[in-house]
């Protein structure tokens, strides 16, 4: 429901919002682990993801909201769909995943990326004041 939900298709983001919506509404408080059941009806030449399951399907399996979706409100969900940008591409995440690129560019193992990661963070700390190139006249944009 997630990549749904940023999907190019208005239609399936208006879809996955409502479901999402409608889920949340009806979601019980109970905590434990959700198991995973395979939909019985499967429409593998569906264009769309409201074509993919029957209505009655949607409604059968269990729907457990996703986490990255957690800490949204329903407004702002609503709002997803009108074009605001979500909080889960924000600058800093989208800073989080140029450095994981770039680690995995380097270093195969995760032990390797992982310190890798860690050591740029703490170089940044270490640099409190990045300049920008106001603060250097001569140098044209």
């Amino acid at each position: 429901m997630v990549g749904a939900l940023y999907s190019l298709d208005l239609e399936n983001r208006k879809f996955a919002a409502r479901k999402i919506l409608e889920k949340r509404a009806n979601a019980n408080s109970d905590e434990s682990v959700r198991v995973f059941q395979t939909p019985q009806q499967i429409n593998f030449t569906a264009s769309s993801l409201s074509e993919l399951l029957p209505e009655a399907e949607w409604d059968r399996l269990p729907f457990t909201s996703p986490p990255i979706l957690s800490e949204l409100t329903d407004v702002q969900i609503k709002g997803i769909l009108e074009g605001q940008e979500a909080p889960c591409h924000s600058q800093s995440v989208k800073r989080a995943v140029k450095l994981m690129a770039e680690a995995t560019g380097h270093y195969s193992e995760h032990s390797n990326q992982r310190g890798f990661i860690l050591n740029k963070i703490e170089s940044r700390k270490e640099m409190k004041e990045f300049k920008s190139k106001k603060y250097f006249p001569g140098i044209q944009n």
